[in-house]
């Protein structure tokens, strides 16, 4: 039975609008660092046993039981087989997933946290009006104001972590995938005219992470056979390949590349 936090209710009567009222109850700051410190930042659809959410030891905090315990995740969905139980751990819901996404983001990156919002939100309206440019000045903007010595230290958890929060954060606004498996796209963002299928490396270069898009033939999932219909286009979208590479000594995208597909 799924029940919404009551406090949200309450407030919602006294302001008679949907905000994050639960997260104004606290800035959670210990488990912001705590999850900063672990590199833990993708908590959705997580897979785990029985036991995994119900051990919880004070003087031990594990990441997962202590997400459960303190309500930012919440139990999705439970699957048993031959009398073990795993469950399928997710945000609650958007009030709480849009919160977390801030205050990550703001931790990753040493931004303030009023500023996570609107930067994410810039992409969003660059994306909306097809400035791919601006996409970029605005991602190589993040990473400038980190800590060089922190940044190198962990370059390529970093980088990645960035990226994962910044992408499932702009899914809030905009239609967003995140897939960080090895073989996988690594971002999808899909807008009213355009797909645009991202390829990102690190000290590397565009053009492989270019090729990439295409030896994979990552726009084969979107794009399906010729038709009268769709002209070949799912949904009359243009498909739009981005290959980036960024440079982790200069903490910048040196170079990117984007073509139709």
């Amino acid at each position: 039975t799924e029940i919404y936090n009551p406090f949200s209710i309450l407030c919602y009567f006294t302001d008679y609008r949907f905000t994050n009222h639960w997260f104004k109850t606290g800035t959670p700051t210990f488990l912001i660092k705590l999850l900063k410190d672990r590199m833990f930042y993708d908590m959705s659809q997580i897979v785990v046993s029985e036991y995994s959410i119900e051990s919880f030891e004070i003087d031990k905090l594990e990441t997962i039981p202590l997400l459960y315990q303190t309500g930012y995740l919440t139990i999705k969905s439970i699957d048993e087989e031959e009398g073990d139980y795993s469950y399928k751990l997710d945000y609650p819901n958007k009030e709480v997933k849009d919160s977390m996404l801030q205050y990550l983001i703001n931790s990753f990156t040493y931004c303030q946290n009023q500023e996570s919002a609107p930067l994410v939100k810039r992409i969003m309206h660059a994306f909306k009006q097809q400035d791919i440019p601006k996409v970029i000045d605005i991602l190589t903007t993040i990473f400038a104001d980190i800590p060089s010595h922190i940044f190198i230290a962990k370059k390529e958890a970093y980088y990645h972590s960035i990226l994962h929060l910044v992408f499932t954060y702009l899914g809030q606004f905009i239609e967003s995938e995140v897939n960080t498996s090895v073989g996988r796209i690594d971002s999808v963002v899909k807008v009213a005219n355009y797909i645009y299928i991202f390829e990102f490396k690190l000290d590397s270069s565009a053009e492989i992470a270019f090729q990439q898009i295409l030896t994979k033939n990552y726009a084969t999932k979107y794009c399906p056979p010729l038709s009268p219909q769709i002209g070949g286009i799912k949904g009359g979208k243009e498909i739009v390949g981005i290959g980036i590479n960024f440079d982790s000594a200069l903490k910048t995208i040196d170079e990117w590349k984007m073509e139709a597909l």
